[in-house]
């Protein structure tokens, strides 16, 4: 399996288990020294457990009614991989439907054959209130 294939199916599966609620299987992707970096750049979240509570936060308080990875843009040199993960979402918050789109940067790193997420900024894109009659 190529590098590039092992990235995407990584990230993929990393997406589908934090819409599914799936947080424990979340520690499995991440660097144990793992940084999240959030939107805006004015936070830094360090560790693994922490950064697993940010997707478990995230889904307490929101209702995300789809989550869609688009095309995983990719390079990897040395055992570390740069990801550019860009995304649509249409999730509730506070009572209000939003949707918008945005992106993932993500450096992983391969230690033992194993590729996993060391850092994560999230680059939130443009995003529209959903009109109450236009729900679905």
């Amino acid at each position: 399996m190529s590098t590039t294939t092992q990235i995407h199916d990584l990230i993929t599966e990393l997406n589908r288990a934090w819409v599914d609620g799936r947080f424990e299987d979340l520690r499995s992707f991440f660097h144990e020294d793992v940084v999240f970096v959030t939107p805006g750049f004015s936070e830094k979240i360090r560790g693994r457990e922490a950064c697993v509570e940010s997707y478990r936060g995230f889904t307490t308080q929101a209702r995300t009614h789809s989550f869609e990875l688009q095309e995983i843009e990719t390079d990897a040199v040395a055992g570390i991989a740069i990801a550019s993960c860009p995304y649509a979402i249409d999730y509730e918050l506070e009572g209000r439907r939003w949707r918008g789109n945005g992106r993932d940067l993500l450096i992983l790193v391969q230690d033992s054959g194993t590729w996993s997420v060391v850092w994560r900024t999230m680059m939130p894109g443009p995003e529209e209130e959903v009109a109450r009659d236009a729900e679905s």
